[in-house]
């Protein structure tokens, strides 16, 4: 919900696959598709050297996976928010918009001063 656009595009995936079931042609190049995505991800930035070529396989079973939790989530939500000890929790995150405006009604944060070391300067004062 603290990422709209993302929500929108996460929950598009699950009736998108549901309409390609009976094509199964669309099914495979979306699995394909999305296969690539994974593999450009793991280059990025060193991934090959963490992740073997095979994580890439998984990328299809997760984009599923996730459209499946997001539509629990806004189900869960439409309820009135998730249970917790005895209470529901509403919120789950804050957009970014809402993060730096709470940021900025704050005062800033005094930082500590560094303490002095009388000791050292007691050893190297020969006066």
């Amino acid at each position: 919900m603290a990422r709209p656009l993302r929500l929108l595009a996460e929950l598009s995936v699950l009736p998108l696959l549901l309409r390609a079931v009976r094509r199964p042609g669309r099914l495979a190049v979306a699995g394909v598709a999305v296969c690539a995505v994974a593999e450009l991800g793991r280059r990025r930035a060193g991934g090959r050297s963490v992740c073997p070529a095979s994580t890439v396989l998984w990328a299809p079973v997760w984009v599923l996976e996730r459209s499946v939790c997001v539509w629990a989530a806004v189900a869960v939500r439409s309820r009135g928010g998730v249970s917790y000890a005895g209470s529901r929790l509403h919120t789950a995150g804050y957009t970014r918009a809402e993060l730096r405006r709470r940021l900025r009604s704050r005062p800033p944060v005094p930082l500590p001063l560094p303490l002095k070391d009388t000791d050292s300067r007691r050893a190297t004062d020969h006066r």
